[in-house]
């Protein structure tokens, strides 16, 4: 099993969208792909972490290398800012002669971010937009004085 999509350790953004890419190969096909995740809250909340599995669909079990691509919808969940995921994916083959194997990646993790982060966030882009707007504005200012000379030279003339 190789895990192209997602990155090991993701921020969330507003959709709480995972795309997933994986490459699996075997010899005698697959019977199940899943993931095995854990919902943490921050440390402040007092809560117990959610223990779960979402199921991942193949569409062809027989085919020996195939590459799934699923996107995993988190908003279901009910994520809060600080949240993180911490899952792996689980991919079991079909050997019926020696018994089914299992192969588990590394762990990856999916957070959201704190609402400090998040403000953090907004106030930057805020003030990219206000450079922006300053930038724009002095190339009209500019634009604008080269508009007006040839006026000038008119009006002199007469």
């Amino acid at each position: 099993m190789n895990v192209i999509l997602p990155q090991p350790v993701i921020e969330l953004g507003t959709e709480q969208l995972i795309p997933i890419q994986i490459k699996i190969e075997d010899d005698f096909g697959f019977s199940t792909l899943q993931i095995g995740y854990e919902i943490k809250r921050p440390s402040y909340i007092d809560d117990k972490s959610q223990i779960s599995i979402f199921p991942i669909y193949i569409s062809d079990p027989k085919v020996l290398s195939q590459e799934i691509k699923s996107i995993w919808k988190l908003n279901e969940y009910s994520l809060m800012p600080e949240d993180e995921v911490h899952y792996h994916f689980e991919l079991y083959d079909n050997d019926n002669i020696s018994g089914p194997k299992k192969s588990i990646s590394s762990t990856y993790i999916a957070r959201l971010p704190s609402l400090g982060d998040l403000f953090a966030s907004i106030e930057e882009k805020e003030d990219k937009m206000v450079d922006e707007l300053i930038m724009r504005s002095n190339e009209i200012d500019l634009s604008l004085i080269h508009i007006s000379e040839p006026t000038r030279r008119y009006a002199i003339s007469y």
